[in-house]
């Protein structure tokens, strides 16, 4: 039977106490907590975003092929 050095018994013991640090976390909600942290700043630079592109499209100029021609119609006869 092999036995384990106590240097092995010390890796296994750090990622014991890691892991027992992560399930502490979750149980006190501070991951919960982080998450919706996180959420909530996502949804502030979306709302933002979302105005900016509001006001941008509020003074933006439709250029489909009916306006393209138009335009075309307009140049041509000025002699454009």
């Amino acid at each position: 039977m092999s036995r384990t050095s106590p240097r092995n018994r010390g890796s296994a013991g750090s990622g014991c106490i890691a892991k027992a640090k992560q399930v502490a976390g979750i149980l006190e909600g501070t991951h919960t907590r982080q998450q919706i942290e996180r959420f909530a700043g996502r949804k502030r630079r979306l709302t933002k975003r979302g105005g900016e592109l509001q006001r941008r499209l509020a003074v933006a100029l439709v250029l489909d092929e009916d306006k393209q021609a138009e335009f075309a119609c307009v140049g041509q006869g000025c002699w454009v």
